[in-house]
């Protein structure tokens, strides 16, 4: 199917599902990266073994890009193996967010894009929204085709290169701060420096 004025409001309703979906997992992904420190203190209190941990961790994080990459294209077969795995686990996530703040763990998870969310109610009804976002997406995959183009060599280097890029803008992003008050002090001390040679 191709984008055009017989496409219909399901197909475009598809689209959409895959583009908001795919970037919000790579966004989880990116930020799990960003933020490891978080996200594995986050899993330590869920009292993951030890020697599972970083096994653990690294596997959620391969999961989120390859499910995106997954949600980027138009073959149905796996578009709607994508949309399964993309469900399953935003439910566990969510039953894990549920469980963790039953405990009283409101702590940072290092996901979603926003290091500084801690685990509680907005937490839990957003990512409630994003599996019923995910079924709805599942629901039309299985009935309409998408808009989007078949897997190809090219689109891989192209979402790649996407990815890449906006990693790497959520990590100037995450830095900014950082790096225009190093780039302050550094100014002042130079000022400084400057003024001690005058005198």
């Amino acid at each position: 199917m191709t984008w055009g004025a017989t496409m219909s409001p399901f197909a475009v309703a598809l689209a959409l599902c895959q583009l908001a979906l795919a970037v919000i997992l790579l966004t989880a992904a990116i930020s799990k990266i960003l933020s490891t420190q978080d996200y594995l203190t986050a899993l330590r209190l869920s009292r993951v073994p030890k020697v599972a941990l970083l096994p653990l961790a690294s596997l959620v994080i391969v999961l989120e890009l390859t499910v995106s990459v997954l949600l980027l294209q138009g073959n149905k077969t796996l578009l709607l193996a994508g949309f399964a795995i993309c469900t399953a686990t935003l439910s566990l996530f969510a039953i894990w967010a549920v469980w963790m703040y039953e405990r009283g763990m409101k702590i940072r998870c290092g996901c979603f894009g926003d290091s500084a969310t801690t685990i509680g109610p907005t937490l839990i009804f957003r990512n409630l929204a994003l599996v019923l976002l995910a079924v709805f997406g599942l629901t039309l995959a299985s009935r309409v085709g998408s808009p989007l183009p078949q897997p190809s060599g090219e689109d891989l280097i192209a979402v790649s290169s996407l990815g890449t890029v906006y990693a790497l803008a959520i990590a100037f992003l995450r830095a900014r701060r950082v790096l225009v008050y190093s780039v302050g002090q550094l100014l002042e001390t130079t000022a400084e420096t400057d003024e001690g040679s005058v005198a």
